[in-house]
């Protein structure tokens, strides 16, 4: 998956399926797992940022999942037993009073024995741009034998600016992605990109997504503040979350800025955050190139 550690989703990406070889992992750590970091420079948990107690304090009204979802596909699956709701968090963290955004939540509650459950497990797909909604559906089913569905609710989001939250990041029409010009685009980033191409590129993706402060604002940073204010609206003193690919590196950022709010992390796929694009991408090739060659020789 390909990391921006602060620009936009230029496109929504399909959400990758949690693999059954974590499996096992996810469930001894996150059942048992209890994490302590040190406090860094930039902790902003203790205590909340001022401006913020009412965004902190709001309780989402979860209920039915009709009006969620960006494709059909996305529409059927978020069905019963499934519940969603949104999240107020403010565009601008330094201006808490000023604009504000949703971001969608989906929720599975807990199968099993209500004295039993541990709280919330928190899903991150990666891309950036994945859908965590759609995750959290995937996720269910693949684990749905598993004590994890039986002692956490399982929550899913759409990132600010991806999917069902809103404003959505959008670059590109249906008429435009049925003609083949967002592929046609964004393919030619892997060939001769120009700073004009980039600029074009930018203010497309802004003309469609409500201006150009809405894609100033979707960065890891700000999506890693909107998860602690959900972790606080869904109750939970710590944050218990599982991230793939790009979300470990949200993951990373999380734990980095909010320590004290951390129960527990699973990051599957971690992305150095040290690697500058171009090395970054082959790394990411040379990953792709070991597994088709495994695929190819079973």
């Amino acid at each position: 998956m390909a990391l921006h550690d602060s620009g936009p989703p230029v496109i929504r990406r399909a959400t990758d399926r949690m693999g059954a070889a974590v499996g096992a992992t996810v469930v001894l750590a996150l059942a048992t797992a209890c994490t302590s970091t040190p406090t860094s420079a930039g902790d902003e948990s203790q205590p909340s940022p001022a401006g913020l107690a009412a965004y902190y304090g709001q309780k989402p009204n979860f209920g039915s999942c009709e009006g969620y979802g960006s494709t059909p596909g996305e529409k059927k699956l978020y069905a019963k037993p499934f519940e969603c709701a949104r999240l107020t968090v403010p565009l601008d963290y330094r201006d808490p009073k000023g604009k504000t955004i949703q971001v969608a939540v989906l929720r599975l509650p807990a199968q099993g024995d209500p004295g039993q459950r541990i709280g919330s497990l928190v899903l991150n797909p990666g891309g950036p741009g994945g859908s965590g909604m759609t995750q959290a559906t995937t996720f269910s089913t693949a684990f749905a034998k598993s004590p994890l569905l039986q002692r956490f609710d399982l929550v899913g989001f759409d990132p600010r600016g991806v999917g069902s939250s809103t404003p959505a990041i959008s670059c590109f029409t249906d008429q435009e992605r049925d003609r083949g010009e967002d592929q046609t685009t964004l393919l030619a980033s892997s060939g001769k990109w120009s700073e004009d191409d980039t600029r074009r590129l930018a203010e497309r993706c802004a003309q469609g997504s409500g201006g150009k402060e809405i894609l100033a604002a979707v960065g890891t940073r700000n999506a890693a503040r909107d998860m602690d204010i959900l972790r606080s609206a869904l109750g939970d003193e710590k944050l218990t979350y599982a991230g793939q690919s790009y979300g470990t590196r949200l993951g990373a950022v999380y734990a980095e800025m909010f320590p004290k709010n951390v129960r527990a992390l699973v990051l599957d796929g971690v992305v150095d955050p040290t690697l500058e694009n171009p090395p970054r991408r082959l790394t990411q090739q040379t990953g792709f190139q070991q597994n088709f060659e495994k695929l190819a020789a079973a």
